[in-house]
């Protein structure tokens, strides 16, 4: 199994070199192969294969990732999901001030 992952993403990593120079060439704003593996869930799978227990496979799939995927594609990167900060550099969850609220359960 590990020898033919290992060719597997060899292969993925020629065709997406060839996207990036693709890209270049046509001034593209992103890798067209890049995307085509993404539509097709490809990224899920090299993610997954990060860890994998062969050292080469997970290596080379960190490699690919890290070349040739966008991390400002990346969910966990978008800045409005951090809650914002106030005056004090406390988190501010979008509750305003809740002191003094008085709750009757008469």
């Amino acid at each position: 199994e590990p020898r033919i992952l290992n060719v597997a993403l060899e292969g993925l990593e020629n065709i997406l070199r060839v996207g990036e120079e693709l890209r270049n060439q046509t001034h593209l704003d992103s890798n067209p192969y890049a995307e085509y593996i993404e539509a097709a869930e490809g990224l899920e799978k090299i993610e997954a294969l990060q860890n994998h227990a062969t050292k080469d496979i997970f290596e080379k799939a960190r490699m690919i990732l890290e070349t040739y995927c966008d991390p400002c594609d990346d969910d966990l990167d978008d800045e409005n999901l951090a809650p914002a900060v106030d005056e004090d550099g406390q988190f501010a969850f979008g509750a305003d001030n809740v002191q003094g609220t008085n709750f009757n359960f008469d």
